[in-house]
C-alpha cells in the first residue's frame, strides 16, 4: 500500500469517528434542548387528559427512546390519538412481562 492509501485509510477512520461523536452529541442535546426534547414531551404528557397513574409513568418511560418522543410531539395536537398510542404501548408492554408463579394464586381450582 502506498502513502496515499495509508493517509486515505487514516482520514476515513478519523472522519467516521468524528461523525459518530457528532451524532452522539446531537442525540444527547436533542434529549434536552431539541424539538423532541424530554421536557417538551413532558409538557405534552402533563396536558393530556385522562393520562394518569401507571399509564402516565409508562408514558414517561417511553420518552427514553427518540422515536417515541417524535411520536409524542407529532400527536401533541391530537390528544385522543396520543392517548390511544400510549395505551397501545402500555398494553403491549404488559403482555411482554413474565408472569410470576404467584400471579394466579387467587384463582381457585
Amino acid at each position: 500500500m502506498d502513502v496515499i492509501g495509508i493517509y486515505y485509510l487514516f482520514f476515513s477512520d478519523a472522519l467516521q469517528i468524528m461523525a459518530t461523536k457528532v451524532k452522539d452529541e446531537i442525540a444527547i442535546s436533542s434529549c434536552v434542548h431539541g424539538p423532541y426534547s424530554i421536557p417538551k414531551c413532558l409538557e405534552v404528557l402533563t396536558g393530556t387528559p385522562w393520562l394518569a397513574g401507571e399509564q402516565f409513568g409508562h408514558a414517561v418511560e417511553l420518552l427514553h427512546d427518540e422515536q417515541n418522543r417524535m411520536v409524542v410531539m407529532s400527536l401533541k395536537h391530537n390528544k385522543l390519538r396520543l392517548l390511544d398510542w400510549i395505551r397501545y404501548k402500555y398494553a403491549r408492554a404488559a403482555q411482554k412481562k413474565p408472569c410470576r408463579s404467584d400471579c394466579f394464586s387467587h384463582v381457585k381450582h
